[in-house]
Formats: C-alpha cells, sequence, structure tokens
C-alpha cells in the first residue's frame, strides 16, 4: 500500500473512532444543548435547566452573532476561508446553540 494511501486510511480510521465518541456525547435534536427539567418559577414562569454539548463553546472575544465555535468540527461563526468545493467554512446559527454537525439530528420523545 502506497505510503499516501495508508496516512489516509488511518486519518479516516481516527475521524471514525472521534465521530463515534462524539455521538455518545452530543444531545439530540437540532440545537447544541438538551433540556435537563423544566421548573416554576414564583412568578409562574417556567425556568429551563439545560445541559450543553461538550463540543460548542461561546467565545467572549467575538461580537454577539459571531461568537459560536464547534471544537468537533474545528470552525465557527467567525470562521475564514472556504472549504475545497468553494463554500465558506464559517457557520453561521452557532451563536444560537443551532447544531450544525448533524449528529443525533433526530429528536429523543421524552417518557413520563
Amino acid at each position: 500500500m502506497p505510503v499516501q494511501a495508508a496516512a489516509a486510511l488511518s486519518r479516516q480510521s481516527r475521524h471514525d473512532r472521534r465521530i463515534g465518541r462524539a455521538e455518545a456525547v452530543i444531545p439530540h435534536g437540532d440545537y447544541c444543548y438538551r433540556i435537563t427539567s423544566v421548573a416554576t418559577g414564583a412568578d409562574g414562569a417556567p425556568s429551563l435547566k439545560t445541559q450543553c454539548c461538550p463540543y460548542w463553546k461561546g467565545r467572549k472575544d467575538r461580537p454577539e452573532q459571531r461568537f459560536g465555535y464547534c471544537r468537533l468540527l474545528k470552525v465557527g461563526d467567525y470562521t475564514h476561508g472556504r472549504t475545497p468545493d468553494g463554500k465558506p467554512r464559517a457557520t453561521s446559527l452557532l451563536w444560537d446553540q443551532v447544531k450544525e454537525c448533524g449528529l443525533n439530528s433526530e429528536p429523543v420523545a421524552i417518557s413520563s
């Protein structure tokens, strides 16, 4: 096997293992968080408790609506450049914790 093919196979194998581990911890649904509980405040308004995806990060050094970053994808709302097929590398909705990775995108039914 040529060296380039062996290196590509090794990279792909490493990527597959990384994605497999990520699927175990990334929340299900369209967002980079999951709702852990709902409580009612003193004023009667609902209050949600959430658990954030371990790969999501909000950058404090970036402006509003441009501060989301995904450690799994290694891109953020402010990432520069283009992919080989000409699409922008930047994400567009990570600042609002809308999932860009596409993993576990199906919602999970909550049992009562």
